[in-house]
């Protein structure tokens, strides 16, 4: 069952209502809507909770009201200030972990997990947002390994972690009877596209010499030419061959998302992966959610998620 509580600088918000929150892999930060009739300052701190279970903390960022003085909220976790702050930042040929984590040092932003990858990051970093710097790092991680990364705050602590699957545990609690949320989609969208697909990969030195390709005949037969050109890793030990490979398979793709709503659950947020089996509709494989919002309408959580197809 859903026992939402909303913390407000240590003492618990005794009546608010219109609760929401949406986060997206790409936005980094999770975003929080609720109603009172409290007047409540921006900046205050907010911890959400689900009974004694953390959803999320962070800050008020803004306030609204109108002339019968219901006040309007929007708060935003940690990964607020990865958005807000342009860094300097130089980096002479040191791990990702160490840099990430160097560079959350620098803001003050609390580490979390960070996985061991060898790639060696040098590079000057001048008035670029903080988020990107994390994401340019990423990728040098991503071409590395062929694996996906995203970043994830949980519990107040900036974290990079791979998708997990957690269709185990994607259960919608009504009265103690557990509902699959996979199998209770109500309204579902299906668009495929080639928009960004890349078909052929180009290693290409900055004296523009090609060190290695990588491409798909039968695609570029069929949809014609789409070509990526990307520069040599920086850490010499890495393949350049690998880099070809690991993007092309991650380029290479018709780009089939879904849209769906569903009853909704805590644990789905964007970067989690969910099992969907309907056949008649042409949806069955793990899908990648790439954003989600949830609202709260009275006692039910709902749920609106968009997929994108999860290669493993």
């Amino acid at each position: 069952m859903n026992n939402y509580r909303l913390i407000i600088n240590g003492i618990e918000l005794a009546i608010f209502g219109g609760l929401s929150w949406s986060d997206d892999d790409d936005g980094l930060s999770t975003l929080l809507q609720f109603t009172s009739l409290i007047n409540l300052s921006v900046g205050n701190q907010f911890t959400l909770l689900n009974s004694n279970n953390i959803i999320m903390n962070g800050i008020i960022t803004d306030k609204s009201y109108d002339k019968y003085l219901i006040y309007q909220y929007t708060c935003a976790d940690l990964g607020f200030y990865l958005n807000k702050n342009s860094v300097v930042i130089q980096f002479n040929g040191i791990l990702a972990k160490q840099a990430i984590t160097q560079l959350l040092n620098k803001y003050n932003l609390p580490v979390g997990n960070i996985p061991d990858v060898p790639v060696m990051i040098k590079n000057i970093y001048k008035n670029v947002i903080l988020s990107d710097v994390l994401k340019d790092i990423i990728y040098n991680m991503q071409k590395k390994t062929g694996n996906f990364y995203n970043i994830r705050v949980n519990n107040g602590l900036v974290n990079i972690v791979q998708s997990e699957e957690i269709d185990v545990t994607a259960y919608y609690d009504n009265s103690g009877f557990l509902i699959n949320l996979t199998d209770a989609v109500s309204n579902f969208e299906a668009v495929d596209s080639i928009q960004d697909m890349k078909n052929s990969v180009l290693v290409v030195s900055s004296g523009n010499k090609i060190l290695a390709q990588a491409q798909d005949n039968n695609s570029i037969a069929t949809f014609g030419l789409l070509q990526h050109i990307e520069e040599p890793d920086q850490d010499k030990n890495t393949s350049n061959y690998n880099i070809a490979n690991n993007l092309l398979k991650d380029l290479n793709q018709i780009k089939q998302t879904k849209s769906v709503d569903m009853l909704g659950t805590d644990a789905v947020m964007s970067g989690v992966v969910l099992n969907f089996n309907y056949p008649e509709l042409n949806f069955v494989a793990k899908y990648y959610v790439k954003h989600v919002d949830h609202t709260i309408d009275g006692v039910i959580h709902k749920i609106k998620c968009d997929l994108e197809v999860y290669d493993d």
